[in-house]
């Protein structure tokens, strides 16, 4: 190193510098020495920088106020911003971590490929909480062959070991399977390596870069908790054992968007419990939600406007975190009595698909897929209600996919999907085609079910105006042509399948954030 143009000595903290950065060269010592010196620069510097990026890209504020702004029109593409915060975060959180660790661990280079000594030598601690260097202290000692440490050198070798190699992975793993205790863990985290990178008095970047953005962090989760937050008036249909649909009216809406986000919370569940989020529809067609009349019958079917189809999780959960509830959120939701049921919305947001989906529908030149299974209905619902209304104006045939094994489920599907096809204008037919497919049950199980009666042809379809329904898995070979834009919302495995037929297919593929491994 040649030059340093922000050098640690420039500030003083408590009872001396904030540091002795060396100006130029290296410290002295075989390569082992050398490369310790080097990626301690580089991974602190880099690490300071990384870890504001993983910050900014968790800001629901920031994504809020970049859609549809004058940044989005004329500036860069923000429609896919969600899908692309995270890929920044991910990879950057794995980079982070990696750094990090070679950060603390680097100083023991020197012991473990030239066999130098190493020792502990304690200092004194201090404001704000950082051990100070004894007198004549040395790191890395050519004439001794020795590398010294401090008790807070080793502190943190097991500290950041415990927090990114294992805290970590384990956090990101349950996010798919144990939200409820994983985003405690993850937030967790984040608040501890946020104190002991600026706890320490030799690290006055980290007070200047990253302090201001943990506290815009923190100014963003307040502002996300109060903000578009409505104690919602809910109604409920439950389809059978394991699905129900919840619908309200909520007050705030969203500039035009497919298959928006709320987070929602029933009243009565633990204060720790934290809301989760849900793909959900709006109600552009005022069609029949409880998808049979005499559900809804003397309802006014304008007295909602969005919805949303929850799968429910009835297991215990392990393990139980931070105070949550014993049992998923869902199943509180379909258990407490309808006159009792109170949920906290707080929305709409853009999804992580939301605004790619809009696009490609306006967009002329490509045919669209739309793939759901399960609850992945939601946003299915809220594309074709685009369609029916005409706001989908490419001429190419938008093709919707859904697949369910649950015979109530597929039930209120049909009935839903044909009430909103019944109000599109003439010609509709033509440009959109949707697939309905029953899964893991017989023609003659799902009849003594009480489910819809299908007459069992050979193929086991019917045809009904655009809507095919079918008995069995969906062939995504045959519905996905080439070169199209292929959106899907289901299961880990399902949506592995159809990225694979993407990809034969030429077709650019968007897979969405749900579904169990």
């Amino acid at each position: 190193f040649d030059w340093n143009v922000w050098p640690r000595q420039t500030y003083s903290i408590g009872r001396g510098s904030a540091g002795s950065d060396r100006l130029v060269g290296y410290k002295p010592g075989p390569w082992s020495v050398v490369a310790y010196d080097v990626l301690a620069r580089i991974s602190g510097r880099f690490s300071i920088v990384a870890y504001n990026l993983l910050l900014l890209t968790r800001m629901r504020s920031i994504e809020h106020a970049l859609v549809g702004s004058w940044v989005d029109r004329w500036v860069v593409d923000c429609s896919n911003i969600v899908n692309a915060n995270l890929r920044l975060h991910k990879w950057n959180g794995i980079a982070l971590c990696v750094l990090t660790l070679i950060h603390v661990w680097s100083i023991i280079f020197p012991c473990v490929f030239h066999g130098w000594k190493a020792q502990v030598v304690p200092g004194l601690f201090e404001w704000p909480l950082s051990e100070r260097t004894p007198k004549g202290f040395k790191d890395a000692n050519p004439e001794t062959e020795t590398m010294s440490l401090q008790g807070d050198d080793v502190f943190r070798m097991v500290e950041m070991t415990i927090l990114l190699a294992i805290l970590t992975p384990l956090s990101v793993k349950w996010l798919a399977t144990r939200w409820h205790a994983a985003i405690h863990i993850h937030r967790f985290i984040n608040v501890i390596y946020f104190v002991d990178i600026v706890r320490r008095h030799s690290h006055p970047h980290s007070w200047i870069l990253n302090t201001p953005v943990f506290v815009l962090w923190l100014v963003d989760k307040v502002w996300s908790y109060y903000y578009h937050k409505h104690e919602t008036e809910t109604k409920r249909v439950k389809l059978g054992n394991d699905y129900m649909v919840l619908y309200w009216k909520h007050p705030y809406e969203l500039s035009p968007t497919v298959g928006p986000d709320f987070f929602l919370r029933e009243k009565s569940g633990s204060r720790f419990e934290q809301p989760h989020v849900f793909t959900c529809f709006k109600n552009r067609t005022n069609f029949d939600v409880s998808g049979c009349d005499e559900v809804s019958k003397g309802e006014k079917q304008d007295e909602w406007n969005f919805g949303v189809v929850i799968r429910v999780f009835r297991s215990k959960r392990v393990p139980r975190v931070a105070g949550a509830d014993k049992y998923s959120h869902t199943m509180k939701m379909y258990d407490v009595d309808e006159k009792d049921l109170a949920v906290t919305a707080w929305g709409p947001n853009h999804g992580e698909m939301s605004e790619t989906v809009k696009v490609s529908l306006l967009e002329v030149g490509r045919p669209v897929v739309l793939i759901g299974a399960g609850s992945g209905i939601n946003y299915i619902i809220d594309c074709l209600q685009w369609i029916v209304r005409g706001v989908a104006a490419t001429p190419w045939r938008t093709t919707l996919l859904f697949s369910t094994r649950d015979a109530d489920l597929f039930d209120w599907t049909y009935h839903v999907v044909s009430s909103i096809l019944g109000k599109a204008p003439k010609g509709v037919d033509d440009r959109v085609r949707v697939v309905l497919a029953m899964t893991g049950t017989k023609f003659s199980d799902w009849n003594e079910e009480g489910g819809l009666s299908l007459p069992a042809e050979e193929d086991g379809r019917l045809q009904h105006e655009s809507i095919t329904r079918m008995f069995g898995r969906i062939q995504f070979d045959k519905e996905i042509p080439m070169a199209a834009v292929v959106f899907a919302q289901g299961s880990s495995a399902m949506k592995s399948k159809v990225e694979k037929v993407c990809k034969i297919k030429q077709a650019k593929y968007y897979g969405g954030l749900g579904g169990l491994a």
